[in-house]
């Protein structure tokens, strides 16, 4: 890592501690005593990062990433959910209008949020399944596909990538494992079987969750950011927090080659969650 790079993320982190600073006084400060909470939910790779990053310039919030004491109890990888009853506890103490918490591997486990959490909202994030590979891949190795779907493959019941899953979908990974995938078909069906979590767990009949299409929020990303905080039931901040929100990491028009039958997998998923994002806006 150059010098250079080195004193930008240096000089990030400086603005970030500080910024946190201040919101923790203003929170102490003002803070009236009732608390709203969002999760953020969805595939890796699906634009979740962004949405986190933009309600964490919200003075009145609290972020919660990935990796945060909220999984303190996972000493592999800090990246598992303590016990939600412990979570809420730790909430409970926690002087902020606003708390969001993207636990990205607790997906699976929406229905039990909703449940643990009466008033919590979730927010499940998509993208277009040729960009989250992409994005995947690129990040974390041409193999990390097939480092996804090991687990189901294995019936890993400790693993968050095979947990809450049906018998149907497990034998679905293993068809098409047993007929052989490239790396984007891999994570193409990764992507499939994350998302597919969402009309497993019935997702759409609860109203406190919300779809969000990524490639919309960039477009429109105020009008979604207003949305979010109407259905969690708070003002939104007169603070422009969309800012620096652009549109030049979707419609890529990726080539890749994948088979007729991912294919048609992922582009009925695509149109199923298209469905409920229009049907929310």
């Amino acid at each position: 890592m150059s010098a250079k790079v080195q004193i930008k993320r240096a000089q990030r982190l400086s603005k970030r501690s500080i910024w946190s600073l201040v919101k923790l006084i203003n929170q102490y400060l003002f803070f009236n005593g009732n608390s709203d909470v969002v999760f953020i939910l969805g595939c890796q790779r699906s634009g979740t990062t962004l949405i986190a990053d933009i309600l964490d310039r919200d003075i009145n919030s609290k972020v919660f990433p990935e990796f945060s004491e909220l999984s303190s109890d996972d000493h592999a990888f800090n990246i598992r959910l303590n016990s939600l009853p412990k979570v809420k506890k730790n909430l409970s103490r926690i002087k902020a209008a606003l708390i969001v918490i993207r636990p990205l591997v607790e997906s699976h486990r929406a229905q039990e949020i909703l449940s643990t959490f009466e008033d919590a909202t979730v927010i499940w994030v998509f993208r277009h399944y040729k960009d989250v590979v992409s994005s995947n891949l690129k990040k974390f190795g041409i193999d990390n596909g097939y480092k996804n779907l090991a687990p189901i493959l294995e019936r890993d019941s400790d693993d968050w990538r095979s947990q809450g899953l049906s018998e149907e979908v497990h034998d679905l990974v293993s068809y098409h494992s047993n007929k052989g995938l490239n790396p984007q078909e891999a994570q193409c069906l990764f992507w499939y079987v994350r998302n597919l979590c969402f009309f497993e767990k019935n997702l759409q009949k609860y109203k406190r969750v919300l779809p969000l299409k990524y490639e919309d929020f960039v477009e429109t990303p105020l009008a979604h950011v207003k949305k979010i905080y109407a259905i969690a039931g708070l003002p939104c901040p007169d603070k422009d927090l969309v800012f620096d929100v652009h549109a030049d990491s979707v419609k890529k028009k990726i080539e890749m080659n994948i088979s007729s039958e991912i294919l048609s997998l992922c582009d009925e998923m695509w149109r199923q969650l298209e469905s409920l994002s229009n049907e929310v806006y």
